[in-house]
């Protein structure tokens, strides 16, 4: 009685960036007919970003021979752009001796709210086109906020003010305008650990704490409120009377006495206060050493993420 057999064999290899393989198999049918097969790929980046192959462009060719359906040949380029490799995309064609010639190319996008993607391919008798667009939104007590997409568990995130700040377990998704955002890839039953990175919101808002952990029950939707300063914020040379730079561990005082800055080297400190423009700011150091501070000086300051240093005089109270 005739039986099916085959023997195969394959090399592969992978020159720095380039990778490469051959692979070659012969079957018998139990026909008693033979079918040999010859497969080849060849995968390179792209362009001056090669050397940073995770983040290039990769070229992927492949060709094949087989006694069955005879040659075909298969082209793609695939990539990621944008900071956070937000962006994906790629471009495809293939060309056989028995399949039709087709071409086409996919790009997506994850937004901070919802994820975008379109697709589009055209062969010999046919041509097709898609664009989607999926999210979802959730209801709770401070309002709708939206999402890129919903799990079965996840979390309202609360820090107020703190706009444009990020989740770290997911780059895309952004505080929105009230102070939102939904983390959806909680684990029930298990210790989660959710960050947000102050990167990209305003420097008038400080976190009081970057990390929370929660253990949610399965299915369930939980608070997480990351605490929250704001204060306009001043990047502040504090000069004495002589010229001279106020002393290193100065402390700044709001006229509620809480302390809203200590003078580092050069007399240089970062403020951030709730106080009035016009309001005085009291600047002790030692026993008896202090000073008066107008918070008046902010006006001058560079509302621009990197702050330009304000020259300011730190006046003896009279």
């Amino acid at each position: 009685m005739p039986t099916d057999y085959s023997f195969q064999a394959g090399w592969s290899r992978a020159f720095r960036t380039v990778s490469y393989s051959v692979n070659a198999s012969r079957t018998r049918l139990s026909t008693g007919e033979f079918d040999n097969s010859v497969y080849m790929n060849v995968s390179v980046p792209l362009g001056r970003l090669a050397r940073r192959a995770s983040r290039a462009p990769q070229l992927s060719l492949s060709g094949s021979q087989t006694s069955s359906s005879g040659y075909g040949m298969q082209a793609s380029v695939t990539g990621s752009a944008g900071e956070r490799s937000q962006i994906s995309y790629g471009v495809n064609g293939s060309y056989g001796e028995s399949t039709p010639t087709n071409v086409g190319g996919n790009v997506s996008w994850r937004a901070p709210y919802v994820n975008l993607g379109a697709s589009y391919s055209h062969g010999e008798s046919s041509q097709n086109t898609s664009v989607t667009a999926t999210g979802g939104l959730v209801v709770h007590r401070g309002g709708v906020t939206l999402a890129s997409q919903l799990g079965d568990t996840i979390g309202i995130v609360k820090a107020k003010g703190a706009k444009g700040a990020r989740l770290n377990s997911d780059n895309t998704t952004k505080v929105d305008g009230r102070g939102y955002v939904v983390t959806n890839n909680l684990m029930p039953y298990r210790m989660n650990e959710v960050n947000l990175d102050p990167k990209g919101s305003s420097l008038d808002v400080e976190l009081e704490n970057t990390r929370q952990q929660v253990a949610p029950r399965a299915g369930a939707v939980v608070a997480i409120e990351f605490g929250t300063k704001t204060g306009e914020a001043m990047l502040v040379r504090t000069l004495l009377e002589d010229g001279r730079p106020v002393p290193f561990g100065a402390r700044v005082m709001d006229p509620t006495g809480n302390v809203v800055g200590i003078v580092g080297q050069g007399g240089q400190v970062f403020i951030r206060s709730e106080t009035r423009a016009d309001a005085v700011l009291r600047v002790e150091w030692g026993e008896h050493g202090s000073c008066a501070l107008d918070a008046a000086i902010s006006a001058n300051a560079d509302p621009a993420e990197n702050l330009e240093i304000v020259k300011a005089t730190c006046r003896s109270y009279q």
